[in-house]
Formats: structure tokens, C-alpha cells, sequence
């Protein structure tokens, strides 16, 4: 969820650097096997052939630069989990509230998650709400 999670935050496509990058600062290291995950990259491969993620190499103007692929939502990601719930995993891990809303078709409706801060009137130094107060507050028992 946390790989979905970051390719909706950068607008449904992720760049290999941009992904690694990200993943290491949650303590993924490139060539090094994580303490839970173990062989992390190769978990993101297994990913891709279980078509939970897609890749898709992108195109290189110079012959020298290394092989770099762009990450996006896989098939299977799209059906078994679905963007919504991608969504609701995020308002989760950031403490904002979900507001449903619903869109109507006259077959089908969809639901859409709308992210609103919920800091609870915690200040930080600045007078702003304070994220990291309001998002240990806000955990559903995660």
C-alpha cells in the first residue's frame, strides 16, 4: 500500500529515482535487504509480475544513462484494491478526515475521498496545526 500510496501522491506515475528515494527515507536501502521485507527490490519485481504494480521503461535520449523505469498502479491494484482505497490508507496515515462524496452515474456511482486536515486545534510555534500531533491523535488503532 505504501508503493500505491506514493504513485497517487505524484499524480499516478512514479519515477524509478523518485521511488527509490522515497522508499529510502522509510529506511529502504538500494543493494541491502530490509530487517521485514528481506530482498525489497525483488519484492517489487514479484509485485510487478503479480501485476499489483505496473513499469514501463522510459525512453532515454543519451545511450550512456542507465535503464530508468516509471512506476504506475498495476491491473490487479486497480480491481482487488481500487484508488479509493489507496485514499482512505493515506487520510489514514496523514490523521485527516474522510468526506465521502458521492458522484452519480445513472448505472454506476463512485465514491471519491476528499483529504481534509483534521489537527484538532493543536498549534505549532507558528500558530499553524500541528501535523505530527494531530496524526499520533488520529490513528484508527493503527
Amino acid at each position: 500500500m505504501v508503493i500505491l500510496s506514493l504513485i497517487i501522491l505524484n499524480e499516478n506515475v512514479i519515477d524509478q529515482d523518485t521511488l527509490y528515494d522515497q522508499l529510502k527515507r522509510l529506511g529502504f536501502k538500494e543493494k541491502e535487504n530490509h530487517p521485514v521485507f528481506g530482498e525489497w527490490e525483488k519484492l517489487i519485481d514479484k509485485f510487478i509480475k503479480q501485476l499489483y504494480l505496473a513499469r514501463k521503461k522510459k525512453e532515454s535520449t543519451n545511450q550512456n544513462d542507465k535503464c530508468i523505469y516509471d512506476y504506475m498502479i498495476g491491473s490487479r491494484s486497480k480491481h482487488e484494491i481500487g484508488e479509493v482505497k489507496i485514499r482512505k490508507f493515506i487520510a489514514n496515515i496523514f490523521g485527516v478526515e474522510e468526506q465521502q462524496e458521492q458522484q452519480g452515474d445513472d448505472e454506476e456511482e463512485e465514491e471519491e475521498v476528499v483529504l481534509r486536515p483534521s489537527f484538532q486545534g493543536q498549534q505549532s510555534s507558528q500558530g499553524r496545526p500541528h501535523p505530527a500531533r494531530g496524526r499520533s491523535q488520529n490513528r484508527r488503532g493503527h
